[in-house]
């Protein structure tokens, strides 16, 4: 039996997945914040279309980033109809409800 010792990145194998998007969302929440600070002070703020769209764009881009391989690994096993038709499903909602009694 060979006995395989355990490393540092064995035990820190969860920061990167967990530290990018706690990093990236605090600086959203902190970029919005500032829009937001700085609207009120009439100050310079990205106004031209080319500079909201860049942002957006961005910000969606990190969203669709962190969720495509969850939706990837969803949707080869369900339908959308069948997910939609599922969140409609009250049954299943009230048996959940029941089990956490």
């Amino acid at each position: 039996m060979v006995h395989v010792g355990h490393s540092v990145h064995d035990s820190v194998a969860w920061i990167g997945p967990v530290l990018a998007p706690l990093i990236l969302s605090i600086t959203m929440i902190l970029l919005s914040s500032g829009i937001l600070y700085f609207s009120k002070r009439m100050a310079i703020l990205p106004s031209s279309v080319k500079e909201w769209t860049l942002l957006i764009v961005g910000s969606v881009l990190v969203v669709f980033s962190f969720t495509w391989d969850y939706n990837r690994f969803i949707f080869s096993r369900y339908y959308l109809v069948e997910l939609l038709k599922l969140s409609a499903d009250k049954k299943l909602f009230e048996t959940q409800f029941e089990l956490r009694s």
